[in-house]
């Protein structure tokens, strides 16, 4: 009997097995395939993107295709970059239309670590480092927007985990060429960043210069805090030194931030100071612009170009000013006279 019941349901036994194996190496051969996926991207991305940054808006579309979309990015959504849903990345671009920026989405991995991981995920897989805290006052308001930021330096490649919560949950990821190793790179590929130079800021050193440009606003500065609640009557100055007409010696740009000078803007005046028989002067004002300098003195709005001219060209923002002979000269002010 127990015989004949076995040979009964042998095909039901049999046929469970075979849907039992089957789905095992279904399921094997996916979680392989998903491995494959993200060692693929895992691998190769850093050094791609590393590349990306070398190249211009139209070598990196006859790299990657047309199949794009333009989304708008920046303080005020005035910048359009190229998103490639398929590479997880966002392409921000330079005046020159150089890739400058490279923001990636969650589908990205960086040595393990991913946008939306928060910072003690990303630091167990790129390893401890100190959580910075920023601040970007709102003048209307009198209150302060705060921000946290991990960074790493990896190959070339300067790479941040940005979020508005402590913790880093939510995090954005964007990546930067780091200026002090590009050097590094070949020659043919690092000839074109080689006449580009993003100035990096200080809010606190150069103590000396400092002093004196306080002293050439003295007055304007005394009115501030004399105007203005103790809350917002610093006027905020980042310092960069440049040298601009290859004399050797560093010519000074300040930026000059305070409600006072741009309205509830947020964004400040940009002067350019040259030193001249040992004094400070000023040289030229650049007057409001849009560009946005960060705590630790790093920005994405100001570039210094190589020029013919006896001093470089500067862009800051959309606005490029050439040296005409006798003093600087925007492109926008021919906009305008045409």
């Amino acid at each position: 009997m127990e015989v004949i019941l076995l040979k009964k349901y042998m095909k039901y036994i049999l046929l469970v097995l075979v849907i039992i194996v089957g789905s095992v190496v279904f399921v094997n051969l996916n979680s392989k395939g998903t491995t494959q996926n993200t060692e693929k991207i895992n691998d190769g991305i850093l050094s791609d993107i590393e590349r990306y940054l070398l190249m211009t808006k139209s070598q990196l579309i006859e790299e990657l295709g047309d199949g794009y979309e333009e989304i708008e990015t920046g303080a005020e959504g005035l910048i359009i970059a190229y998103y490639y849903k398929e590479l997880g990345l966002t392409f921000s671009f330079s005046d020159d239309n150089e890739v400058v920026n490279v923001d990636c989405d969650k589908t990205v991995n960086i040595n393990g670590a991913r946008a939306r991981m928060n910072f003690s995920q990303i630091q167990a897989v790129l390893g401890k480092r100190k959580i910075e805290r920023y601040t970007v006052q709102t003048f209307e308001s009198e209150e302060e927007e705060v921000y946290y930021e991990i960074s790493y330096s990896i190959g070339n490649c300067l790479v941040y985990f940005r979020s508005f919560s402590e913790d880093g949950s939510d995090s954005e990821v964007f990546v930067v060429l780091n200026s002090q190793k590009i050097k590094s790179t070949p020659d043919s590929v690092n000839s074109k960043k080689e006449q580009i130079k993003y100035p990096i800021f200080s809010y606190e050193k150069y103590q000396d210069v400092r002093a004196e440009i306080a002293e050439i606003f003295k007055d304007e500065f005394e009115g501030i805090r004399e105007m203005y609640s103790e809350s917002i009557n610093e006027v905020w100055v980042p310092i960069a030194l440049v040298d601009l007409n290859n004399d050797g010696q560093d010519e000074v740009l300040a930026g000059l931030h305070h409600i006072y000078y741009t309205g509830s803007s947020g964004t400040m005046v940009m002067i350019l100071l040259e030193r001249i028989n040992g004094k400070l002067e000023i040289k030229f004002n650049f007057g409001i612009t849009g560009i946005v300098i960060e705590k630790d003195g790093t920005q994405k709005d100001l570039y210094i170009k190589d020029s013919s001219q006896p001093w470089k060209t500067i862009v800051i923002g959309k606005e490029t000013w050439e040296w005409n002979g006798s003093t600087y000269k925007s492109d926008l002010e021919e906009v305008e006279e045409e």
